[in-house]
């Protein structure tokens, strides 16, 4: 018995220990997996092989080394469309075939009418693959493009090769194109002896037709995307034909038509345009009929030279069109009546008081991104905006007209750099403070998940879960929304979340981080605005390459990610959306935008926030060329047309109902140093960082005319009714007897809002007169400060302006004395401007032992400077030459 037990025992043993090693064996062969062997077959939808060239590649799981996809093998199938390759090991592959097979039509070699496809396939645990592909039949539209003079275009003469886009007919183009879906080319080049022609491939299954989008130059336009529709009934080659467009004449065709359809249901609706229009529609028709007669006789090259001169009124029209209608619509929609009641102390009516209003701030958000702690600002230390220039950069801000800024220091990687402890940085908080002051409404953008730049998540997130990322983001969100408060009232809590997935999340997965995200900011402060910002609202041609897609979930269209958003139960307080045609997206005339967002209005029924535009302006980059020197609108990337751009786009936007305010991202341009070297020029300051572009002054000239200021008496109802946007406003009530009483207040986008004000002209003089006193005696006690310290910058202006202040008083002007008295105060105060005038008559604390030599000794420290009065201590630091940081003040 004993021995059977350690029989047994031994038995056991090297029964487990065979176990274990073959574990051990398993598990180290699994994990020494370096190559797996793909295999498959390429064939029809018929079963039979198909020849054609492949790409292998994978997503891999980003960190801030990786890319987003990695090209493993490009290869060609044999001749009935097998291959096999042996590739890196990986959680799962792409697999594109573009077919290869060609037949001669029209006198060509075009593809044989099988459309490019993928697929996405995970690996398992397995070194041996099988991945077959089905190619589909598609017919093919041959496009023969003209210039203006009738000469012939090959594919390289087009704007640019990504801009062909495919959607059914009849539907807006809001979403993914049939190209993208597919994972198709956009265009498939045909080569010829003298340069390749273009084609489409049409997908011939199922009998559908579609409307081409695709981006052309047009005369006095510049390059726009333009659709061509075949006369409203679509295109729909069979397979293994090919269908001739003459594009020009395509174009102009579908484009006269709808501006003639927009003309004629706009008139019906009430709407007035200037003859004009009608002018340049009437120039349409007879150019176009000229171009129609060539056509059926069948002179392609004289078509196009006719159809140009039709196309650029028409499109002149649309665009007018586009601007006319929302100058109509910003009255019909944001003017509102307000009505201002004045009561005395017994609740009675109080005629004949006079009311002074002025609008300080409009509901709609007028928005730039400042460059307020130098990171986008100048060309070098001297003109980056730190705290020393704040002043200088707030004037500018001013000048242009803007309420609103985007504040760049509160992104993810920025604000938590490490897990264990959150950086609210002093800087970024005291420039917050300092805008809410000065009376700037403030936004900023949360979460980040891009891999272009991995610096705005913290890299601590790499190697997490996703449920240890959603519950970060959550905490993230939640301190740095409590944290701010109301200081910043919109926050764009999640970006782009529709194509910038970074760690590889699954469509549900970043549904859920959304939701869970939107809600701890509300939760964290219900005031603040919760945004979800995504991306273009159409005709974004490019958002997936064939030969790259960056996650599981693609690249989704704005359109509908929004559905899905809606879908799962996101409850975002407004819809973010970006506007970088003319950057990085090929230009859009103004009656195409206008019609796109209206696509969102009508579908959908949230707020929508232009979260990011621009357009550059390169008149001071001489001879730059940039990925978006091509995207040419109107006068192409000169001062004048992004002064003409930014005016027409606000104003587009302005009349949306829909649509709560408007972002201008960049304050000064883009160093050019910096990677995305396509922005640059597109900031409404120079690029030295001091000078305002004319687009500037030209947004002042806009919003001023949308803001609402005014005087008037009441009646005999102490009313006093006007109409105004909506916004903030302050007003000012003046009685008989010179009592000066102000109030702020709102009025909002209501149908009627109506404010009532109690006036006690007694009180409100006695009110006056006290307040009056203490702006004097502040204004005194300064004069003093100055001289203990020996401060003489600006004491002369802060006595007369004192002495002025005295003289109103003693005659009973208490509001002119309160206004002469802040002067006062203002002059002889401390302005953190950096400029050491300011500090003239104060003895420094530290001077450098040895003689300063202008340009040696950059770094050292030359002298300092130190005051303090009631609020606040000073300090500045003044050194040698151009140091790291020359001004710094606090």
């Amino acid at each position: 018995m004993r021995r059977s037990r350690l029989s047994h025992f031994v038995m056991l043993t090297i029964l487990a220990l065979f176990l274990s090693l073959t574990h051990a064996s398993l598990f180290i062969s699994a994990q020494t997996v370096t190559q797996v062997h793909l295999q498959g077959q390429v064939r029809d939808t018929n079963g039979v092989g198909r020849q054609g060239r492949l790409t292998i590649s994978t997503h891999q799981e980003l960190t801030p080394d990786t890319t987003i996809d990695k090209k493993l093998a490009v290869l060609t199938t044999d001749s009935d469309g097998n291959y096999r390759v042996t590739v890196p090991v990986s959680d799962h592959y792409i697999v594109q075939v573009n077919p290869l097979g060609r037949q001669r039509l029209d006198g060509f070699l075009f593809p044989d009418s099988f459309t490019d496809t993928w697929r996405r396939v995970a690996r398992g645990d397995s070194a041996e693959l099988t991945i077959d592909l089905t190619v589909h039949p598609a017919g093919i539209l041959y496009l023969e493009g003209y210039g203006t003079g009738g000469q012939y275009y090959y594919l390289h003469h087009y704007p640019d090769p990504r801009a062909f886009a495919l959607f059914s007919v009849g539907t807006p183009p809001v979403h993914s194109s049939l190209q993208a879906l597919n994972h198709q080319l956009p265009v498939f080049p045909v080569a010829t002896g003298s340069g390749d022609v273009p084609a489409i491939l049409v997908p011939a299954e199922k009998g559908e037709a579609y409307t081409l989008w695709l981006g052309w130059m047009v005369p006095e336009i510049g390059t726009v995307m333009l659709e061509m529709d075949n006369g409203g009934k679509g295109f729909a080659p069979p397979a293994d034909t090919v269908q001739r467009v003459n594009v020009v004449y395509e174009i102009t065709r579908t484009e006269l038509r709808k501006a003639h359809q927009k003309y004629t249901s706009r008139l019906a609706a009430g709407y007035v345009f200037t003859p004009a229009v009608g002018e340049w529609l009437d120039q349409g028709d007879q150019f176009f009929q000229e171009a129609k007669t060539l056509f059926e006789a069948g002179n392609r090259s004289r078509v196009a030279v006719s159809a140009y001169r039709a196309l650029t009124p028409i499109i002149k029209a649309k665009e007018a069109m586009a601007l006319e209608i929302a100058q109509q619509d910003i009255l019909k929609f944001r003017l509102v009546p307000i009505t201002i009641r004045v009561v005395g102390p017994d609740q009675q009516p109080l005629a004949g008081i006079q009311v002074d209003y002025r609008q300080l701030h409009h509901d709609f958000l007028l928005s730039t991104g400042a460059p307020l702690d130098g990171t986008w600002g100048g060309t070098s230390h001297k003109t980056s905006y730190k705290i020393g220039n704040y002043v200088k950069m707030i004037d500018m801000v001013r000048q242009a007209g803007f309420e609103n800024l985007v504040a760049e220091h509160c992104q993810w990687g920025q604000v938590q750099p490490t897990a264990d402890k959150a950086h609210f940085e002093y800087r970024g908080n005291m420039l917050l403070r300092r805008l809410q002051e000065d009376g700037f409404r403030t936004s900023c953008n949360g979460i980040w998940f891009t891999p272009f730049h991995p610096q705005v998540y913290p890299s601590f997130l790499n190697g997490m879960s996703y449920e240890q990322i959603k519950t970060a983001s959550v905490n993230y969100v939640t301190n740095v929304v409590r944290r701010y408060g109301r200081g910043i009232q919109a926050w764009g809590v999640v970006n782009e979340p529709n194509f910038a997935n970074a760690y590889n999340f699954t469509p549900e997965q970043m549904l859920e981080l959304i939701r869970a995200t939107v809600e701890a900011g509300k939760a964290a402060n219900p005031e603040s605005q919760m945004q979800v910002i995504l991306g273009a609202p159409g005709l974004s041609w490019g958002e997936l390459q064939p030969d790259k897609t960056s996650s599981p979930i693609g690249s989704i269209s704005s359109y509908d990610y929004l559905r899905q958003m809606l879908d799962y139960g996101i409850k975002a307080d407004a819809i973010g959306l970006q506007l970088y045609y003319g950057v990085v997206l090929m230009p859009l005339d103004l009656g195409t935008l206008s019609d796109l967002l209206d696509v969102y209005g009508a579908d959908f029924d949230v707020p929508f926030y232009i979260e990011e535009m621009e357009y550059p302006s390169l008149e001071s980059y001489p001879g730059l060329r940039t990925p978006s020197s091509y995207l040419v609108w109107h006068g192409g990337h000169t001062d004048a047309t992004q002064a003409e751009y930014a005016t027409a786009l606000y104003t587009l936007l302005f009349s949306k109902p829909y649509v709560i305010g408007a972002n201008w991202l960049m304050g000064s341009d883009l160093p050019a140093y910096l990677s995305e070297s396509f922005r640059i020029g597109d900031g409404w300051i120079e690029q030295d960082g001091e000078t305002l572009r004319p687009m500037a002054f030209a947004l002042h000239d806009l919003f001023a005319s949308w803001t609402t200021t005014g005087r008037g008496k009441t009646d005999a109802e102490g009313r006093l009714q006007f109409m105004g946007y909506a916004g903030n406003y302050e007003i000012t009530l003046t009685g008989d007897g010179d009592g000066i009483y102000q109030q702020s207040a709102h009025f909002d986008q209501a149908e009627e809002s109506e404010i009532i004000l109690q006036f006690d002209e007694r009180q409100v003089k006695a009110d006056n007169r006290s307040a009056a006193q203490a702006t004097l005696d502040k204004a005194e006690k300064a004069l003093k400060w100055a001289d203990s310290w020996g401060k003489t910058a600006g004491k002369v202006d802060a006595q007369m302006f004192f002495e002025k202040a005295n003289t109103a008083f003693r005659g009973e002007d208490y509001q002119r004395a309160l206004e002469l008295g802040k002067l006062a105060v203002e002059s002889v105060s401390i302005k953190v401007d950096g400029q050491p005038e300011d500090w003239a008559g104060i003895d420094p604390i530290y001077t450098a032992p040895r003689p300063y030599m202008a340009g040696t000794d950059n770094n050292r420290l030359r002298r300092a400077f130190s005051t303090i009065d009631d609020s606040y201590f000073y300090l500045m630091l003044e050194f040698d030459g151009t140091a790291s940081d020359p001004t710094l003040n606090g």
